[in-house]
């Protein structure tokens, strides 16, 4: 890179306030914000119009783009300026398909609503953590506490639609492809490590919950089901095929 173009994103990392820049960090993890999430997580004293001003002075400076979905509702994504700042893939400017709006949205009601606040890791945190560039593309979001990253990691699978027998197959899946790492393991063995699912619905909860238990997994493994409505208003709730 050369000295100017250093220069140049220097300054625009300048023109962001601190606030700014941990609102650009989290749609950096989350791929996606929404006025409310941004006012949660970020202005929880401030009014719903003082968050709408903030979320669209970064649409307006190019940090943000903003899109539509439902009720006129906005969400939000990387905007060009932040691709070109912080090296994110420029395919993060762009809308989000059905099924990938409501994944990220359903990640994003789950870390706005957790406690204790969690954290999204990016690729290269979780390379760090597990010793291990391939554990990071697998696809499958890593959370962390934000007071206190080595207290509990939570692996996050979200409920598209499938069937229990499905998904719970996928969290198989999802730790059996994990356990022969020694970092993984030694989480589980501590019962530092969750596998979660976001679910659209309480009986889709129960559901899945029940499948769980009637399966054998790996000593320590903790489970959490959490429900996000933003599943069923994207969705259409549970529907009972494999996807």
């Amino acid at each position: 890179m050369s000295s100017g173009n250093r220069t140049s994103k220097r300054r625009m990392r300048a023109d962001l306030g601190a606030r700014d820049r941990r609102i650009i960090d989290e749609v950096n993890r989350l791929r996606v914000l929404t006025n409310e999430a941004v006012r949660a997580l970020f202005l929880p004293k401030s009014s719903a119009n003082a968050t709408t001003k903030v979320t669209a002075r970064l649409v307006k400076q190019g940090w943000l783009n903003a899109y539509e979905f439902i009720d006129r509702c906005q969400y939000f994504v990387a905007g060009p300026k932040t691709v070109q700042t912080f090296g994110v893939p420029t395919s993060r400017v762009r809308p989000l398909g059905p099924q990938a709006l409501a994944t990220h949205l359903a990640m994003l009601d789950f870390v706005s609503r957790s406690i204790p606040r969690l954290q999204v890791m990016t690729d290269r945190e979780i390379a760090l953590l597990v010793a291990s560039e391939a554990e990071s593309n697998r696809g499958i979001p890593h959370a962390v506490e934000l007071a206190d990253s080595t207290k509990m990691l939570r692996l996050v699978r979200v409920d598209l639609g499938g069937t229990p027998a499905h998904l719970v197959s996928k969290l198989n899946a999802d730790i059996r492809s994990r356990v022969a790492n020694s970092q993984y393991a030694n989480l589980v063995a501590a019962k530092k490590l969750v596998l979660v699912t976001l679910t659209a619905t309480d009986s889709k909860k129960s559901l899945i919950e029940t499948t769980i238990r009637n399966k054998t997994w790996p000593n320590g493994l903790r489970f959490s089901v959490f429900v996000t409505p933003v599943l069923c208003q994207l969705l259409g709730g549970f529907k009972s095929n494999g996807r």
